[in-house]
């Protein structure tokens, strides 16, 4: 947000970009705390850790599911955040 801020003309600011911008990052950041989760599975599964991905609430495969639509959904707020 900071560096969109100072990148930006004073005159040419558009708040619309900072959001997407913003909300792209935000669902990275999620996408990357599951990818963790799923590699971090047998050290969590030993120190039972009460998650739903190490109870088995969600499957691997639902979970590779959320990683794949998180990541895909930020890159497309990431495309809409040029300038035309």
């Amino acid at each position: 947000m900071i560096s969109f801020l100072l990148g930006s003309q004073k005159d040419t600011l558009d708040y619309s970009i900072a959001i997407r911008v913003v909300f792209s990052s935000y669902l990275m950041a999620l996408a990357t705390y599951i990818y963790n989760d799923m590699a971090d599975y047998e050290v969590d599964k030993i120190n039972k850790i009460n998650r739903p991905s190490v109870t088995g609430k969600a499957t691997r495969r639902q979970r590779i599911m959320i990683v794949l639509l998180l990541n895909g959904t930020a890159l497309l707020f990431t495309f809409f955040c040029r300038r035309v």
